[in-house]
């Protein structure tokens, strides 16, 4: 097992709802740090997290929905707000658990008492139980998931979510020798019952028990003695039936654990085979794959810095773009518009300046979604991408969110527009609706570039990516753009920016299309200029051929 280093990471929601896990990790430290002797408190702190742990699991199970779903979308913000939380408290009470399997159950510490034997193998197998049911409850919720699997193991800095927590717990879980310690534990607790009370205490209240506990170590810590009546119920605590009931609850765990186990153990020892063989085989591949993308992405074949789109068009259609408008470009002659599928190969997002976007947003429903103001709200989420918004480009104003090889920037028009075909798509979606999708943009500000191209993660992005994750707004924001189902190609769920206006035409002209026709900048090789088109054009535009001699 692998050594606990860290419980609680320093994430702003890391400590969120995990004062209980926190408070048994406390009452272990002075168990350990007592001797031998187990007082009543380490007994509740098992039950306690016995009965928390439980009950998490039981909310998860109750997700339904989300273990039914599509595992071939990506998860919607509603269902990461749902998940990362639950699973970072499931992760925490995992851990406390684990710290009082260590000391209690593979420890061997020699106690002479045969009644604190009794209780230190009932503490050890009941929270070794309970974290085994728990463990092998969410590894089989989340089964074949992919969506749900790359969620949790993407990791989560704001949760306190360490990369690849899901697989580790995965492979935790699968040892080969954990129904053998289960057994060994569950028969030697059996034997041991008998040297404690055969009535167990019926802690009706255990709540109220804890917070006594509590008051005692406060107490105790500050040199200052309990009120009298605090004192008389602390007295009246029975610390061996507190023990027996211990040593019941345990062997229940352990019962439902040998059944979770033979019910799902010899699938999750295949399932966490293959995913240990695949990790080695990438761990080759993937660094092999990002180099190639890299090659092939700052290379052009004819290299003379020309682009048939010029500055004075940019600069004359620039009172047509609104903040939330969609771009998709195409720069001839690389190789990279090769490797990826369609006619266009980028997408990026409209923000507009400073100023334009401030503007923008004095609209009644972005303030009414957003009351001290958008750009407020984003210089106080997202301060970093901020500050570099506000800085120019080459001497032009950033007005432009897009992942390229350096991950998610803030660019100029001038800048990521400056390219052979360029199109503009404004999302048929309320102005509130638009300001979400920008406000989220920000948030990704930095990350690196995708090269997998896998649309289950959010720690990395492609420029389609960011595209469809901005749009992807939580329920409460409104319905954001319609994209799902992505489709697959080269066996990865994603999204090319080609599809965007393939749906743009299979959309045109219907009331619930999702976008509206902004700006059509079509390079001709031969007259050595872009030409403004219309919609019509645009619409056939994604079945050209993504390499021909004349481009």
């Amino acid at each position: 097992m692998e050594p606990r280093r860290r419980l609680f990471s320093a994430g702003s929601g890391s400590w969120r709802g995990r004062g209980a896990a926190l408070l048994c990790l406390a009452v272990l430290g002075a168990c350990a740090s007592g001797g031998d002797s187990i007082r009543p408190k380490d007994a509740l702190a098992v039950l306690r997290l016995m009965k928390d742990s439980s009950r998490v699991g039981a909310e998860l199970s109750g997700e339904k929905a989300l273990w039914a779903r599509d595992d071939t979308t990506p998860l919607t913000p509603d269902e990461r707000a749902f998940l990362l939380p639950i699973f970072a408290r499931l992760v925490d009470y995992d851990l406390a658990l684990e710290s009082f399997c260590e000391v209690h159950l593979r420890a061997g510490t020699v106690r002479k008492d045969a009644r604190e034997v009794a209780l230190g193998r009932a503490l050890g197998l009941g929270a070794y139980s309970r974290q085994l049911v728990e463990r092998l409850r969410l590894l089989t919720l989340v089964g074949d998931n992919a969506a749900v699997t790359t969620a949790l193991d993407e990791g989560s800095p704001e949760h306190g979510i360490a990369p690849g927590q899901f697989t580790r717990l995965s492979i935790e879980t699968a040892r080969p020798d954990t129904p053998l310690q289960l057994d060994i534990a569950y028969d030697a607790l059996l034997e041991a019952r008998a040297d404690l009370p055969a009535e167990a205490a019926e802690i009706k209240d255990l709540h109220a028990a804890w917070q006594l506990l509590r008051l005692a170590d406060r107490a105790e810590r500050k040199g200052q003695p309990l009120p009298p009546d605090k004192q008389a119920k602390l007295d009246a605590i029975d610390g061996a039936a507190i023990a027996a009931a211990v040593a019941d609850a345990a062997l229940e765990a352990a019962k439902e654990a040998r059944v979770a186990w033979r019910q799902t153990g010899a699938k999750l020892l295949h399932h966490v085979i293959g995913v240990m063989l695949g990790n080695e085989i990438s761990g080759v591949i993937d660094p092999l794959v990002k180099d190639i993308a890299l090659w092939l992405g700052d290379t052009r074949l004819r290299d003379d810095g020309r682009h048939l789109i010029s500055e004075a068009q940019l600069a004359a259609a620039l009172p047509r773009f609104e903040p939330g408008d969609v771009i998709v470009e195409r720069r001839n002659w690389y190789l990279s518009n090769l490797g990826l599928p369609g006619f266009w190969p980028h997408a990026a997002l409209y923000i507009g300046s400073a100023a334009e976007l401030e503007a923008w947003a004095a609209d009644p429903g972005v303030l009414a979604a957003f009351p001290e103001g958008l750009t407020k709200r984003i210089a106080a989420q997202s301060p970093e991408a901020w500050k570099a918004f506000l800085q120019p480009v080459e001497g032009h104003p950033a007005r432009v969110l897009e992942a390229v090889s350096e991950g998610v920037i803030v660019n100029s028009v001038e800048h990521s527009c400056l390219a052979d075909h360029v199109a503009f798509l404004r999302p048929r979606l309320s102005k509130a609706e638009r300001a979400w999708a920008i406000a989220e943009s920000f948030r990704h500000f930095g990350k690196p570039y995708d090269f997998d191209f896998d649309f289950q993660t959010v720690s990395q992005l492609v420029c389609s990516e960011l595209v469809y994750t901005a749009y992807n707004l939580p329920a409460a924001a409104g319905q954001g753009l319609r994209l799902d189902p992505l489709p697959e190609v080269m066996g990865r769920v994603t999204l090319p920016p080609n599809d965007l206006v393939a749906r743009f035409d299979e959309e045109f002209g219907k009331d619930d299309r999702q976008f509206d026709f902004v700006l059509f900048l079509d390079g001709d090789e031969e007259a050595g200029a872009a030409i403004e088109r219309d919609a019509e054009a645009l619409r056939s535009s994604w079945l050209r051929a993504k390499w021909d001699l004349n481009q």
